[in-house]
């Protein structure tokens, strides 16, 4: 293995790996691993509505690519939109049954994925990581 002081390209490589894993377990489910860190972001606010405005901001990435990412979940019925009732612009998105069902039944998913990512890593390790990341989003979010 060879190794780089490069940031940036470890940072690439590293989401890169995650994704390819996530994707190949969760080949034969028809799902990715982004939609289900969708499906999981639906579940955990059930109570509430989940516009899809909320969904850009909470993985600050552009209208299109949430519309897309949940027309396809749409599609495999894992979700339903419905215009939301206070702004008839604005949709709402909630889990259908066979959505719900596929949470409970793997309700660890990316527990697992997380667990995956930092193995090698100590528990003061995975908190100093985490620190960092933190700290290194953090700045990059001030030039927005």
């Amino acid at each position: 293995m060879v190794e780089t002081k490069d940031s940036g390209l470890l940072f690439k490589q590293i989401t890169t790996f995650v994704t390819k894993s996530g994707n190949n377990y969760l080949q034969d489910k028809g799902l990715t691993t982004t939609q289900v860190r969708y499906l999981n972001f639906i579940y955990n606010h059930r109570d509430s509505e989940v516009p899809m405005k909320e969904l850009e901001s909470v993985y600050e990435v552009a209208q299109p690519t949430v519309a897309g990412i949940v027309r396809r979940l749409e599609d495999k019925q894992f979700i339903i939109t419905e215009t939301s009732p206070d702004d008839r612009r604005s949709k709402n998105i909630r889990l259908t049954k066979k959505g719900e069902a596929f949470i409970k039944e793997n309700p660890g998913y990316l527990k697992q994925v997380q667990d995956y990512i930092t193995e090698a890593l100590t528990d003061s390790e995975e908190k100093e990581l985490n620190r960092l990341l933190n700290k290194i989003y953090n700045r990059l979010a001030e030039d927005r």
